[in-house]
């Protein structure tokens, strides 16, 4: 815990130092009924630390616990041992070091608020959890600073009833579970979690390498992490909020910190929310690196991502308005019902779809649209209106199975080699007023914006492919630059829209050697003819979105946003803060 004034954001109880002394107040300003020492706050050295273990129950009424193979040592009120079994009775504050091969600490404190401060801890158990929060009002953990704790538990549990499975976590709370301090702390969970709590764990600070045979970290309400450096490896998901009961549970919020997992299963996964406002995230995952059933918001961070299946995937919406997002393998890169992009920088590699607009849980396919793969999903649509976003895509660029805007920021979409797959793939509108967009790829599914776009189009088909690395120009009859860019793959097609685009003028397109003029007359420019080879055309004719009259009487699916001109398709697009409906 860092030096000075600590206070909870909640209020339920204040850490205040105050001349070199650390007590804990309730709200209210009564004093409460245990304080730290002022090593906690980072105040004062390692010698009036052990000054006050020496006095019983230690100067400032904290209960000093050592434990050993033949059990534990008490000096100080609220806890009692029957050999290796040691339980905490009362609220208050209890420093525990030492080292004990098959025991555990049990916490049944009625309403009362219990901190734990592992001091050199080392604790096992052969069959059951070593750290079981059986009952009491929170437990916080508190790391010592520069102090090396480890608990692990067995394989197997012996419950003392037939049916009973919990506890099943090396750290176990029934109750609100906090970790805090300046220590370091190994997990081994060997039966199923690492840390599991039943109400909300959260993480302050503090060194924490997690390793589990299921779960990493398991909340079932919340789980929120603020700071400290996290290693999770877990043969489950590595983090995780399982509450689907209740609207306002079942959430992950990461505002700080750094965190690092390598999971078997999801990297993150909340049934309501998933939301990322800071911090530097480093995720490898077998299935879906962030994974919410309901929504996923990420407004800042830092997130590396490496995923088998989705980057980022939200079976509702998925908004990202600032950070630096990474996805560097995935199958696809985001996913959700519908996708907002109004900032950050993002960057994607994917197997198939770069950005995928789809309705249903992890859908690739045709996301509730039933048999007709072209039919507009209800509520689907991908829009940007801000930040940079670059695709690398084996599939489509860009995928809506409802509908497509692009409003502002910059879109660099390299889509796939062959010709079952497009740049650019809507079912619904297509309709760019502002931004800019860079699109390479193939012309075989090629589809543009729809033709009442408020901004020109240029549509270059280039004699013949070039490599990736071959530098693409763009400028006005002046010479003045609007495009420099090398994609990475191949391309026969560019298709390329900015704001400094204006009707009636005559731009330059140059792809290595070759070069054409190109004259916007229309909203969409055509130059060139397509290669040979390539299939004919996308959803609608060579070189143009479909119009709604090619969907019959389609309307605008419910739930997406208005085009512009009608009200305007900011309106209705961000729905309520992280909770899902009934």
């Amino acid at each position: 815990m860092k030096a000075g004034l600590y206070r909870k954001k909640d209020a339920k109880y204040v850490w205040e130092k105050k001349a070199g002394t650390a007590y804990l107040l309730r709200a209210g300003g009564a004093a409460g009924i245990f304080g730290l020492s002022c090593l906690l706050l980072g105040g004062c050295g390692r010698q009036t630390a052990d000054a006050q273990k020496e006095t019983a129950g230690g100067s400032m009424g904290e209960t000093v616990i050592t434990a050993a193979e033949t059990g534990f040592t008490i000096n100080g009120p609220g806890a009692a041992a029957d050999g290796t079994v040691l339980t905490i009775t009362q609220g208050g504050s209890y420093r525990v070091s030492g080292a004990v091969s098959d025991g555990r600490i049990v916490i049944d404190a009625g309403d009362g608020e219990v901190a734990l401060i592992m001091d050199g801890l080392s604790i096992a158990s052969a069959d059951f959890s070593p750290i079981y929060g059986q009952q009491c009002k929170s437990l916080t953990i508190i790391l010592e600073e520069g102090s090396d704790n480890t608990v692990s538990d067995g394989a197997s549990y012996e419950y003392d009833r037939n049916g009973d499975d919990e506890p099943d976590a090396a750290v176990f709370s029934h109750d609100n579970l906090i970790f805090e301090g300046d220590g370091r702390l190994r997990v081994i969970g060997n039966y199923q979690e690492g840390i599991r709590g039943r109400d909300d764990v959260t993480i302050r600070s503090g060194i924490l390498k997690i390793e589990a045979v299921n779960d990493g970290i398991k909340g079932k309400d919340s789980v929120e992490i603020e700071g400290g450096t996290i290693t999770v490896t877990a043969g489950g998901d590595g983090v995780q909020a399982s509450n689907d009961s209740d609207a306002d549970k079942g959430y992950v919020r990461i505002t700080g910190g750094g965190l690092s997992i390598d999971a078997a299963e999801k990297g993150i996964k909340a049934e309501t929310l998933a939301e990322i406002t800071d911090g530097v995230l480093d995720i490898a995952a077998a299935d879906d690196a962030v994974h919410s059933n309901g929504d996923i918001r990420i407004s800042g961070g830092s997130l590396a991502l490496r995923s088998g299946d989705d980057g980022v995937h939200a079976d509702r919406s998925l908004s990202v308005s600032g950070g630096e997002l990474t996805v560097a393998e995935s199958y696809e890169g985001l996913e959700g019902l519908s996708v907002d992009i109004t900032g950050g920088t993002i960057s994607i590699v994917s197997e198939d779809d770069g950005i995928n607009a789809a309705g249903g849980a992890d859908s690739s396919g045709n996301g509730g649209r039933g048999d007709d793969p072209f039919a507009v999903a209800e509520g689907a649509y991908i829009r940007i209106a801000g930040g940079e976003v670059r695709v690398n895509a084996s599939g489509d660029g860009i995928d809506s199975n409802g509908d497509f805007f692009m409003e502002g920021g910059i879109l660099y979409a390299e889509g796939s080699l062959d010709g079952g797959n497009g740049i650019l793939d809507y079912n619904g509108q297509g309709r760019i007023v502002g931004g800019t967009v860079v699109g390479t790829g193939n012309a075989g599914m090629l589809q543009t914006f729809s033709e009442d776009s408020q901004q020109p189009i240029i549509v270059r088909f280039f004699e013949a492919k070039k490599e990736g690395g071959s530098a693409l120009k763009v400028e006005d009859s002046d010479g003045a630059s609007l495009l420099e860019y090398a994609p990475q793959k191949e391309y026969s097609v560019l298709i390329f829209s900015s704001p400094e685009l204006k009707l009636g003028e005559n731009y330059r397109i140059t792809a290595g050697e070759e070069s054409a003029q190109a004259q916007t007359d229309e909203v969409i420019t055509y130059s060139g003819e397509r290669m040979g080879g390539e299939f004919p055309g996308g959803h609608g004719e060579p070189g143009r979105g479909r119009r709604p009259e090619e969907h019959g009487d389609m309307g605008r699916p419910e739930g997406a946003p208005e085009p512009p001109g009608e009200g305007g398709i900011l309106e209705g697009a961000e729905g309520e803060f992280g909770r899902r409906g009934e």
